[in-house]
């Protein structure tokens, strides 16, 4: 909730008199951020998903500051500028630390959390069971080949 309250707060700073304030960016890059985690957190929300929950939590935390910092490098000299692994410091952050990272890290909690997190054969069968209830039909084993 508070990724939205954050969102629409930076959407609505653009209507007021002289544009948008310099928070609104990084405001809403951040509360973009906590939006998709929270929705993340939501859809892991099941028994035994706690590392999994932490994980994304912790990610979260790090592409909100990733995204945070964008804004809070300070510009430097066209002619000279920084450079971290041949980008300019902003750009870096900005693809290395939102981009790169999660594009590394995800899979491997994936791979890590896979068995704690995605639904166990006893779950499977409960939700063939529920689903047979519902078309009234008995619910049967699946036949195996």
């Amino acid at each position: 909730m508070l990724g939205l309250v954050g969102a629409a707060a930076a959407y609505a700073a653009a209507f007021l008199p002289g544009g948008a304030p310099a928070w609104a960016g990084p405001l809403l890059g951040v509360a973009s951020i906590v939006i998709m985690t929270a929705t993340a957190l939501l859809a892991a929300a099941r028994p035994g998903g706690g590392t999994l929950a932490a994980m994304l939590a912790v990610g979260g935390l790090a592409l909100a500051f990733a995204m945070a910092s964008v804004w809070t490098i300070p510009p430097t000299d066209p002619a000279n500028p920084d450079l971290d692994l041949g980008l300019p410091r902003a750009a870096a952050h900005l693809l290395y630390g939102i981009g790169l990272l999660p594009a590394l890290i995800v899979p491997l909690v994936y791979a890590w959390t896979f068995d704690r997190a995605t639904l166990s054969e006893a779950d499977l069968a409960r939700v063939r069971a529920a689903a047979a209830a519902h078309r009234g039909e008995a619910a049967e084993p699946p036949q195996r080949p």
